[in-house]
Formats: C-alpha cells, sequence, structure tokens
C-alpha cells in the first residue's frame, strides 16, 4: 500500500474540485453583492453571518467534530450500534439547542442593533436571517457523517450544490432589487441542503430510540465541550476580523476585509481535502506507521512555505490590479488585508492537518491546550489592530494569530514523537 490509499485519493480528488466550485461560486456571490448591494447591504449580510458563526460555536457544544472524530474509529471497530447512538443524540441535542439559541437571538435584536451595526438594521431582515442557524449547525454534523461514511461523492455534490444555488439567488436578489429575497434564499438554501445530507446519513445508520442511549449523552458531551473549544479556532481564521470591525471600527472597513476574505477562502475551501484524511490518520496511528505520519507533515510543510513564498510578491506586485479584476476599482484599499489573510489561509493548512491528526487519534487535549496562547493572542491583536488598522489591522491579526497557532502545533508533535 502506498502513502495515501487509492480510496482517499480519490475522495480527495473529488473533494478538489468541489472545493474548487464552491470557491469561484464563493467568490462570483461576493462580487455580486459587493457590486450589486449597497454598502451597508453588504456589511450586514456578512456581519450578521459572521456573528452566527461565533454563536454556533457554543450552540453545537463541539459535537460536531466528535462526529468527524469519533464516528471513523467506532466504524473501524465495527460498532456500529454506537455510532448510531452518536449521530442520533447529537443531531436532536443540535436541533433543540438551535431553536432555543434562535429566540434568544431575536430578544437580542435591539443590542445589535444599537450596540453591533454602526447603520441602520431592518429588525424583519434581522429575524428571518436568525432562521437559518439551525441549518447552519446541523450542516457541520451531517457534513461530517458523511465524511466519516467514505460517502465523498455525495458530500461533495451537496457542497456544490448548496455554492451554485446561493449564487444564483444572489443574482435573482439582485436582478429583481430585493436584498430580502437574498436573505430568505440563504435561509431556504442551507436548510434545504441539510436535509438532504441528514436524509442520506440517517439511511446509512441504525438510528436508534433515545431509551438506548444509556450512557451516550455524558460522553458526547465530555468530548464536545474540548472540541467547542477547538473549533473556535476556525472562526479565529475567518470570521473573528468581522466581529472585532463590527465593534471596533465601521461598514466601511467590514466591507474592506470581506473583500479580501473571499479571495483567501478559495484557499480555505480546500479544508475539505484534509477531512477525507482523517480516517487516514486513524488507521496510520493504530497500526503504529509513524514514518508515514511523518512525510506526510514534512511534504505538506514545504508545500506550505513554497506557496506562501510564491504568493507574496504577486499580491504586494499586483494586489490592486487583482483587486480591480476580481471586484472593481473602488475597493483597491483591500490590497493589504488581502495579502494578510491570504497568507494566512496557506499557513493554515498545516494547522488544519495538526488539527486533524490530533483530535483523530484521540488526542483531543492536545490540540486544547495548543490553543491557549492562540486566544491570548486573539485577545490582543483582534481588538487592538482592528480600531488603529481598520480591515488591514484585522489581516494582520489574523496572520499573526494563524502563525502563533502553528507554532504551537510543531511543538506539540515534536513534543510527542520525542515521547513514543
Amino acid at each position: 500500500m502506498g502513502l495515501i490509499p487509492a480510496q482517499f485519493l480519490k475522495g480527495a480528488f473529488f473533494s478538489f474540485v468541489a472545493a474548487l466550485l464552491t470557491g469561484i461560486c464563493g467568490y462570483l456571490t461576493r462580487r455580486f453583492m459587493a457590486n450589486g448591494c449597497t454598502t451597508d447591504e453588504y456589511a450586514f449580510f456578512y456581519s450578521v453571518f459572521s456573528l452566527l458563526s461565533l454563536c454556533i460555536v457554543f450552540i453545537r457544544l463541539g459535537m460536531s467534530d466528535v462526529v468527524l472524530f469519533e464516528l471513523p474509529r467506532l466504524l473501524a471497530s465495527g460498532k456500529y450500534d454506537q455510532t448510531g447512538m452518536v449521530y442520533s443524540f447529537i443531531r436532536r441535542f443540535q436541533l433543540i439547542s438551535s431553536a432555543v439559541a434562535y429566540f434568544l437571538l431575536i430578544i437580542a435584536i435591539p443590542f445589535f442593533q444599537h450596540y453591533y451595526f454602526d447603520f441602520p438594521v431592518n429588525a424583519s431582515n434581522l429575524a428571518i436571517y436568525f432562521l437559518a442557524i439551525w441549518g447552519l449547525v446541523l450542516e457541520t454534523t451531517v457534513y461530517f457523517a458523511l465524511n466519516s461514511l467514505k460517502k465523498f461523492k455525495v458530500l461533495n455534490v451537496i457542497r456544490s450544490l448548496k455554492s451554485v444555488l446561493l449564487l444564483c439567488s444572489v443574482l435573482a436578489g439582485i436582478y429583481l432589487h430585493s436584498f430580502k429575497i437574498i436573505i430568505v434564499s440563504f435561509v431556504l438554501i442551507c436548510s434545504l441542503c441539510t436535509l438532504l445530507g441528514d436524509r442520506i446519513a440517517s439511511r446509512s445508520l441504525p438510528l436508534l430510540h433515545p431509551l438506548s442511549w444509556s450512557g451516550v449523552p455524558p460522553r458526547i458531551l465530555r468530548s464536545g465541550l474540548v472540541f467547542m473549544m477547538l473549533s473556535s479556532g476556525y472562526f479565529l481564521m475567518s470570521d473573528a476580523g468581522t466581529v472585532a470591525l463590527c465593534f471596533f471600527s465601521s461598514a466601511e472597513e467590514v466591507v474592506l476585509f470581506n473583500i479580501a476574505l473571499p479571495i483567501a477562502m478559495m484557499v480555505n475551501a480546500f479544508d475539505v481535502v484534509l477531512q477525507i484524511f482523517t480516517p487516514m490518520f486513524s488507521e496510520y496511528f493504530i497500526h503504529d506507521e509513524k514514518k508515514k505520519l511523518n512525510q506526510f507533515f514534512l511534504l505538506l510543510s514545504g508545500a506550505t512555505i513554497l506557496c506562501m513564498i510564491s504568493v507574496l510578491p504577486i499580491l504586494y506586485c499586483w494586489g490592486e490590479w487583482l483587486i480591480k479584476i476580481l471586484f472593481s476599482e473602488r475597493f483597491v484599499a483591500a490590497k493589504f488585508c488581502t495579502l494578510f489573510l491570504v497568507e494566512a489561509s496557506i499557513l493554515a493548512i498545516p494547522v488544519k492537518a495538526f488539527f486533524h491528526f490530533f483530535n483523530a487519534v484521540g488526542m483531543k487535549t492536545v490540540s486544547a491546550k495548543v490553543l491557549i496562547p492562540v486566544f491570548g493572542g486573539a485577545l490582543i491583536f483582534f481588538p487592538l489592530l482592528a480600531y488603529y488598522r481598520g480591515a488591514n489591522g484585522a489581516g494582520a491579526a489574523t496572520l499573526v494569530v494563524v502563525l502563533i497557532w502553528l507554532i504551537s502545533y510543531i511543538f506539540a508533535y515534536v513534543r510527542m514523537r520525542g515521547n513514543k
């Protein structure tokens, strides 16, 4: 058997194609919204999305990651009943917690209007947008279940379908001059794609009656609390900048940050390829194939350094031209923010690989300890740089936080090898 089994290579290929399509659609969605909506509408859409992303970290309680990292181990061990118990409990729990969270968000609308947004916000638009929370919460659980079941083609078809439908809904909303159509369509598309994935995953797992869950909830909750801390790291890489700018800067800076972000998201989209290797990490670790793991991480680290060095002069010299081509001339001030976010996204690839590895082999506490200096850096750099340097500062803060995260992971991995 080679370094990477054929099944995972095929899954990685389909994930690569889907990630490419998703990245392109994500960019086009933001491009059309940036040029077809007002500054306040564009800032509103992505400010609320980032706010929901922050809320979802706590609503999920890390349980979606339990599906990603526990199901492959249970399936590989032939414990199909336990697999069904885990997924069944988590999906029910998240449905209930999403409903509770929605009503709390509705109650908090006056607070958001006064302290979060620096421009007038329609309360009905907020209430409609908040409905997306249940689909977004359960979406990751569903996707991770399909990934664990090695249904890579189905998973990537659903992801691609969602991105294409979102792009079409944005075009329809702009054509009809209706921002509300964009919001309503976003809620419906998120919900329908989640339901489709859940239907397929449910038919492949033995979903048991709640009376059969003896001992399952406490174990899932314990693991979930650790994963909740871990998953918050993803928020720091993508949405923390927007939230910091909403509180400490202006709508214009939020727009610039979210002009740079979709360019970086074309790199972030390839995270789905790393998820494919999660079962492989478990198998290599169980069979004590440490040499292959070392080769994998060395290859990935070398490729990351090469990409960062190659991209830096390109964005520095032609960043403004790139933004003019991708969006329009009025957003060229996002040049350095784009540079910082793209470099951070590339640097995040080995970070995510280490994240998946330590969690897949049952070393969740290592990933949790690694985040201590990361959170410390985030609490300092995001508010400080967003306040004084706006979007560019938020982008620089993202890069610094990801660098701290990678250094901490490398130290933890080297230490683990030394102990073994």
